[in-house]
């Protein structure tokens, strides 16, 4: 793997990271909720329903989740473009 194409592979790697925080805080207070929904339930299989977002713990632990998704994300792209960029 190239130099460029590391750098846009962490560069991918950190926006769908975002993305995903993103819409992990946005479930919460949108029609998203069932994707986020869907995605615990597939993470505690089997899929029976029995994980959902309507307790105030699973909200919480839910948005500190995509919050700390969204600064991990922001930390590669700083990272990559400040620091990996200029190695070579």
């Amino acid at each position: 793997m190239t130099h460029d194409t590391a750098i846009k592979a962490l560069k991918l790697a950190a926006i769908g990271t975002v993305i995903f925080g993103l819409a992990m805080v946005l479930a919460l207070v949108s029609p998203l909720r069932l994707g986020l929904a869907l995605f615990l339930d597939l993470v505690h299989w089997p899929l029976d329903g029995q994980q959902d977002l309507n307790s105030d713990s699973a909200r919480v632990l839910a948005a500190i989740s995509g919050g700390l998704l969204v600064g991990t994300g922001t930390l590669i792209w700083g990272i990559t473009t400040e620091v990996y960029r200029k190695t070579l």
